[in-house]
């Protein structure tokens, strides 16, 4: 998997955030305090928790009623195609977006972008 971009709003300390990440390793740094544990969190969140995960609350930031969400667009390679002589497999582009909470606020959704922009509804 090559995580491409991520982007997070009211997310504990995060209250907005947009990441693209460059090709190959990349490195986040700074001072304490900054949110780059949040933005670890944020990530493993959208792929690891439920949506309605008991305790999303813990996500919401202090003294608001905002609803946690988390949005990341990564690569996943075609191994269908490894047989192929080319050096670099070709892949698919996946969005996950997650809001989390309780009730009507919280939802989960998996798509497929497709290379004319359109995306392919796959899971909600």
């Amino acid at each position: 998997m090559i995580l491409r971009s991520v982007e997070i709003r009211s997310f504990r300390c995060i209250r907005k955030l947009h990441v693209e990440f460059s090709e190959g390793l990349n490195v986040l740094y700074g001072p304490n305090e900054l949110g780059k544990s949040t933005l670890v969190e944020a990530l493993r969140a959208a792929f690891l928790l439920p949506f309605d995960y008991a305790t999303a609350d813990d996500f919401i930031p202090w003294g608001t009623d905002e609803t946690p969400q988390v949005v990341v667009e990564f690569d996943l390679p075609n191994f269908a195609n490894s047989e192929s002589s080319e050096t670099q497999l070709a892949s698919t582009r996946w969005r996950v977006k997650k809001a989390f909470g309780r009730g009507k606020g919280a939802s989960a959704l998996l798509e497929r972008v497709t290379g004319n922009g359109r995306r392919s509804y796959l899971k909600t």
